[in-house]
């Protein structure tokens, strides 16, 4: 803990204690439950954890909630900080005077929010934006789309709590935005602390909507030590344009396979690989892309449709420096990529040292016959519904 910080833990003003009670609503039965059983066995004066010093307290509540506790604690419920500010004036100053505690911050916004609950969560969101001082943040911010359109009055819900943490945005560290397509274009800021991102929209747009878009998006590109990347499902590379040459780890949790080959093209630094993809093969996938620190390589598909082979991808890579690659046998080369695997490291000149096989059907001396050099051979075999 900062020395400056224990400084301040027996002085803070209580200035936004009001607000701070006006947030009691989201409390669950259980949670204020939590409260009195706190409120009564710890936080008399002089007696339990009440006795510690303040900044011992501190790092008490820091443990059980940062540690202990969920990776991005709720904004209400037992593992919120909020829950500390209401068991004694004592716990709520040092709560409000410890910045850490209000860094991860987690928000869902669903299409049937009313507008009284978007009101009380944007402010909260704004309240632990300003008790985190100048922290560096943790958020998740998730809008769980339903089929069909976007209602104007939801779209003015979400684009004000986009606003509130772009606001901020110098300080983010890790963030996890999934969100309509049409509000993401206003991320724009510079991002001196962000190193890993979840990112994308929270539906795939219609052929009409790309249409309409006046040009690729480029986001993230004030972000200097941005190396982590995790696309959503429905990121459309064409609309939108990350920082691809920094990156060094990137997964995509569904890409057709020519999309996957439009960004590895510009993933000169990428070292480690996850995707999941659909398969329609393109003949410029024939084109081929060297990936020079490539470490790392695991692919799946997205669905089980028969047409899905991951080959076409494989037969276009040259990736050197590969270590360790991780396929489905299914889906690559109709079952079986011996064949796919050889080539690529002929083609690669790499010293391979592990390769996973997942949903096999050939035995592991089968690929041990293949590859006897190989130090690591993991065969997980089809599961096979009796």
């Amino acid at each position: 803990m900062p020395d400056s910080d224990k400084m301040r833990l027996t002085g803070m003003s209580l200035s936004d204690s009001d607000e701070s009670q006006s947030l009691v609503g989201h409390q669950t039965p259980e949670s204020m439950q939590s409260v009195d059983i706190l409120a009564h066995n710890d936080a008399r004066p002089g007696s339990g954890i009440s006795s510690l010093p303040p900044e011992i307290i501190a790092e008490i509540f820091t443990h059980f909630l940062l540690i202990d506790g969920p990776a991005y604690p709720p904004i209400s419920g037992i593992f919120s900080p909020q829950l500390l500010c209401e068991v004694c004036s004592l716990w709520r100053q040092i709560a409000l005077s410890t910045p850490w505690l209000w860094e991860v911050i987690q928000l869902e916004i669903r299409p049937d929010e009313s507008p009284t609950s978007a009101k009380k969560k944007l402010g909260a969101l704004n309240l632990w934006l300003s008790r985190s001082g100048t922290r560096p943040l943790t958020i998740w911010l998730h809008y769980i789309h339903p089929h069909g359109q976007l209602e104007p009055r939801l779209f003015k819900v979400l684009s004000d709590f986009l606003r509130a943490i772009v606001h901020h945005c110098h300080r983010w560290e890790y963030m996890e935005i999934i969100l309509p397509f049409q509000i993401l274009y206003d991320i724009q800021g510079d991002m001196p602390l962000l190193k890993r991102l979840v990112f994308g929209p929270s539906e795939l747009p219609d052929q009409d909507e790309i249409e309409e878009m006046p040009s690729q998006a480029e986001l993230f590109s004030a972000a200097p030590q941005l190396t982590h990347v995790v696309l959503s499902e429905s990121f459309v590379p064409s609309m939108i344009r990350l920082p691809w040459s920094q990156l060094t780890t990137l997964e995509g949790l569904c890409l057709y396979d020519h999309e996957c080959a439009e960004i590895l093209r510009h993933t000169c630094n990428l070292v480690h690989f996850t995707a999941a993809l659909v398969c329609d093969f393109d003949p410029h996938l024939t084109e081929e892309i060297t990936l020079i620190h490539l470490v790392d390589l695991i692919l799946s598909v997205k669905s089980s449709w028969e047409g899905n082979d991951i080959a076409h991808l494989l037969h276009s890579l040259r990736v050197p420096a590969l270590r360790i690659l991780d396929l489905p046998e299914p889906f690559v080369s109709g079952g079986d990529p011996r064949g796919t695997i050889e080539e690529l490291i002929s083609r690669s000149g790499c010293d391979l040292w592990e390769i996973r096989i997942r949903e096999a059907s050939m035995a592991e001396t089968v690929y041990r016959h293949t590859f006897p050099s190989i130090a690591t051979l993991t065969i997980e075999t089809r599961h096979i519904p009796l």
